[in-house]
């Protein structure tokens, strides 16, 4: 399983500088995106090509917003962390998936840009910005600990129990992924609960998705 993390410091531009390029050389599992920067109509559609991709873009229109690209649907997107002040920013997306066997949550996380105590006037304010975005985030992240703590003897042994699977080695079976503007058109609203905003789109299924055994693109079309 293969995931990775990119700011890509503005989505538009990124792609113009090679992201869709490197999407397809990596080939990843699952990518969390940072200072995505776009309305959501405005996401190249080849950004997006061949993966399920859930977007929190925040109410500051060119700054933050925070991205999740999987090959398999999420079966929970979750916006924000439960902070009134800090969610609308588009800092923090969660999302729970399904994927070679496991169950997964993976978030991406933009964090307040720091400064220092003692510089002028506008960096001490966002210091201090940033110092507040910490406090409000250490209670979630803690909780999150402790419920992953509490999971992981349950997960152990259900997998190792009778008609377990093993854990998948080595990377996954190559896949032809889908693109063009279908996944734009696959916009959609999304959310696992109705605090959730989160927006997600899907690309279309293919005929080789259609083929495919335990493929769940082809299970539900139009929906993320």
């Amino acid at each position: 399983m293969r995931i990775a993390t990119v700011n890509v410091n503005g989505i538009r531009a990124s792609v113009r500088r090679g992201f869709a390029d490197w999407l397809t050389q990596r080939d990843c599992d699952l990518i969390a995106l940072q200072e995505v920067r776009s309305p959501l109509e405005a996401i190249p559609p080849e950004a997006t090509a061949g993966y399920h991709c859930a977007y929190h873009p925040g109410n500051r229109a060119g700054r933050n917003g925070v991205a999740l690209l999987s090959r398999v649907a999420p079966t929970a997107i979750r916006e924000g962390f439960g902070s009134r002040r800090f969610d609308p920013e588009g800092r923090y997306l969660e999302a729970d998936y399904e994927l070679n066997g496991w169950r997964l949550t993976v978030a991406s996380l933009y964090l307040p840009k720091g400064g220092r105590a003692d510089d002028t006037p506008d960096v001490k304010a966002r210091y201090q910005h940033k110092l507040a975005f910490l406090r409000s985030f250490r209670p979630y992240l803690t909780r999150a600990r402790r419920t992953a703590a509490a999971a992981a003897p349950r997960l152990s042994a259900r997998r190792s129990g009778p008609g377990s699977r093993d854990r998948p080695r080595g990377r996954r079976a190559a896949h032809n992924p889908s693109s063009g503007p279908g996944c734009r058109a696959g916009w959609t609203t999304a959310g696992a609960a109705a605090a959730s905003r989160a927006r997600a789109c899907r690309p279309p299924p293919t005929a080789a998705d259609a083929r495919r055994p335990g493929s769940g693109r082809a299970a539900s079309p139009g929906g993320p």
